[in-house]
């Protein structure tokens, strides 16, 4: 009998991480695709170029996060870090750049 619970808490646990993990990769899909649209809208739209919605973004975010997933880079920064610090410097750089070209 407490095989079968150790299995079934295994089972269980699995499930709870496989669904953390699916959240976890939404919801930086998210940041990543809302940094995307922002700076689409700041650099590409004044080019002509049509801008576009946050679905789009979150497509390209999608596409850019596969791309990059063959790039194993092996560091030691918590995971927390790519999902609010990159985006954060990225959308700051980004702000910083687009007042320095609508002042221009």
């Amino acid at each position: 009998m407490k095989d079968k619970i150790d299995y079934l808490e295994y089972i269980i646990g699995g499930i709870a991480g496989i669904i953390t993990f699916i959240i976890v990769l939404f919801i930086l899909g998210c940041i990543r695709g809302f940094v995307i649209c922002m700076l689409w809208k700041w650099f590409i739209t004044p080019l002509g170029i049509q801008p576009i919605g946050y679905a789009h973004a979150f497509g390209f975010s999608v596409i850019i996060g596969y791309i990059l997933s063959f790039l194993k880079v092996e560091d030691k920064k918590p995971y927390w870090y790519y999902i609010i610090v990159y985006p954060s410097i990225a959308l700051i750089l980004g702000y910083v750049a687009h007042l320095i070209m609508v002042s221009s």
